[in-house]
């Protein structure tokens, strides 16, 4: 019987699921200051990292809920007919964070309301994956992981 690793399977081509970007080894990521993702990966039983430029962005119905705010954000419209039409970004989190103070007094919806006009993701980390479409741990097998971290939550 062959021997097959995960990685040949199509299920891990999956651009959905896994992103869209296929570096392999990537074992963490981390904000550094307000616009920059620290990147961990492994190279040669080694762990490196590097530091790259970050946006960071929310998603909003339309263009008029950010007009009077005096803050800095880029607006570029989405394909399709989904609410959120638009996604607004910023140079950096202190003004997505003032862009989010804003919205909620505008709307009076807070960011976790379902029926906000903008969508708000509070883990820069997650915002940095969607947006690069990288992802964890491509390319390695499980003998090659050094450390296994769960953050379980619990609701009580």
């Amino acid at each position: 019987m062959a021997q097959h690793s995960f990685q040949d399977l199509l299920f891990h081509q999956n651009q959905i699921l896994f992103g869209h970007d296929s570096t392999p080894g990537l074992i963490a990521f981390e904000i550094e200051g307000l616009d920059r993702m620290k990147i961990f990966h492994r190279e040669d039983n080694q762990t490196l990292s590097e530091s790259v430029a970050f946006r960071p962005f929310l998603l909003l119905e339309g263009e008029q809920w950010l007009k009077g705010w005096g803050g800095d954000a880029e607006i570029e419209p989405l394909k399709g007919s989904a609410p959120f039409n638009r996604v607004a970004f910023f140079p950096d989190l202190n003004q997505l964070q003032e862009a989010r103070f804003h919205l909620q007094k505008k709307t009076g919806k807070n960011p976790s309301a379902p029926e906000a006009p903008y969508w708000y993701i509070s883990d820069p980390v997650q915002q940095y994956l969607l947006l690069s479409g990288r992802t964890h741990l491509l390319g390695l097998d499980f003998g090659d992981l050094k450390r296994l971290q769960i953050d379980i939550e619990t609701y009580s």
